[in-house]
């Protein structure tokens, strides 16, 4: 859609996610410096649910202009203050969060892998997914060293249902690409199931 920024500046505005750890409004901090035209799912100070994109950043505080229809609808004139960033999800909880191990080569190097001939898919549980700032929940279970792994990733959200299309089709049906934080337990990943 032309309302969002192109998948390079979006990557650019990616810069700015390190702010996300600190606390007091650390997931409207997040935004602090993103390009205007950013998509964001995000409460309003009413407790809204609202799509938005980003205007020009403001003193202390971010406005988006609110989509009409939801992610995929067209840019209205209607502004919003955004009071809290949600996951960027067009469906929340998500359908399915399927992620991809091992694509490139210094990460097969790292883990002491070869390369797989062909990608290797896993999925997540969709409810482990949270928006920017909150808190990551643990379980007991995992929390001796070195037992959970974290990692920076790029995420690329799907915005519609797509099946068995061409590579450029398929790229229609990306709403957007953000950072992701994958925490794992990596004593249950490959070694108990």
């Amino acid at each position: 859609p032309p309302h969002h920024s192109s998948p390079i500046a979006m990557l650019r505005s990616l810069q700015s996610l390190s702010r996300c750890a600190r606390p007091q409004r650390r997931s409207v901090a997040c935004i602090a410096n993103a390009p205007a035209g950013n998509l964001v799912r995000f409460l309003a100070p009413d407790g809204q649910e609202h799509w938005g994109s980003l205007t020009e950043p403001g003193a202390d505080v971010r406005r988006a202009r609110l989509l009409e229809g939801g992610a995929l609808g067209r840019v209205t004139d209607r502004e919003a203050e955004v009071s809290k960033l949600l996951a960027p999800l067009p469906v929340d909880p998500a359908p399915a969060i399927i992620i991809m191990g091992l694509s490139y080569r210094s990460h097969a190097a790292e883990v002491g892998k070869e390369l797989p001939r062909f990608p290797v898919f896993a999925f997540k549980n969709p409810a482990s997914v949270i928006g920017p700032g909150e808190a990551i929940s643990i379980p007991s279970v995992a929390r001796e060293k070195p037992e959970v792994d974290f990692e920076a990733e790029l995420a690329i959200v799907i915005g519609r249902k797509v099946r068995d299309v061409s590579p450029g089709e398929a790229l229609s049906a990306v709403l957007g690409v953000t950072g992701s934080n994958d925490v794992s337990a990596r004593r249950w990943q490959g070694k108990k199931g």
